[in-house]
């Protein structure tokens, strides 16, 4: 039997799909209210890889990448 414990400091990566990137900035600040300073962010890039969220959110969408500079408890 295992015996829990605290879990180890991890690095926040988040993947974000936006069809409105000008939305982006709002969830920037509220993301680093939570896990501290960005410290990598990816360029917009074209998600085509499945139209799964066309329905609800639109057919042109965008991802972007970004991690954060601080680890996570």
């Amino acid at each position: 039997m295992s015996i829990p414990g605290r879990p180890l400091p991890v690095k926040p990566l988040l993947s974000i799909i936006f069809a409105q990137p000008e939305v982006e900035a709002q969830l920037l600040g509220e993301l680093e209210e939570w896990f501290g300073p960005a410290d990598l962010l990816s360029p917009w890039l074209p998600f085509t890889h499945t139209p799964y969220y066309a329905p609800e959110m639109g057919p042109v969408l965008q991802r972007r990448l970004m991690s954060f500079l601080h680890l996570a408890e």
